[in-house]
């Protein structure tokens, strides 16, 4: 339990600026810890898309194919927003796990689509039957 220290005073160990916990157990500014752990996770999603886009690029020895796997990102943010909108769901730390996610299985399937068309192009295939080829050996291999 907290003393009680008279007003103006600060109590021992307490910095300037911040507040104790109060006796209820609940936190003195309620919401502040989900909008550190929301920022935190925010902060960890654009690292790792800095970090596998440069792993990509070392992969595939292209940025382009790099930049071409990675542009699958923007249109999962776009699907996990609409259905955040359609289910009434607020975005909380649960639904940012969910979009990571979703970003995780997006781009596992276009490095699949990535790497099946670039050894069909390089088998002398055209490039819209390399890509049509490449998308059924993924769709097969996802069912």
């Amino acid at each position: 339990m907290i003393s009680q220290a008279p007003r103006g005073s600060r109590r021992s160990g307490q910095a300037r600026g911040h507040t104790a916990a109060r006796d209820d157990g609940r936190c003195a500014r309620p919401g502040r810890a989900d909008a550190l752990t929301l920022a935190s996770l925010r902060g960890g999603l654009l690292l790792a898309i800095v970090v596998v886009l440069l792993l990509l690029a070392a992969n595939f020895q292209s940025i382009r194919l790099a930049l071409v796997v990675l542009s699958t990102t923007p249109a999962v943010l776009a699907g996990v927003v609409l259905a955040l909108l359609v289910t009434g769901t607020s975005l909380n730390v649960q639904s940012m796990m969910g979009a990571i996610m979703s970003i995780g299985v997006a781009v596992a399937n276009a490095v699949l689509l990535i790497t099946f068309a670039h050894e069909r192009r390089r088998a002398g295939d055209e490039p819209a039957t390399a890509a049509i080829a490449a998308a059924r050996a993924v769709c097969a291999r996802s069912s």
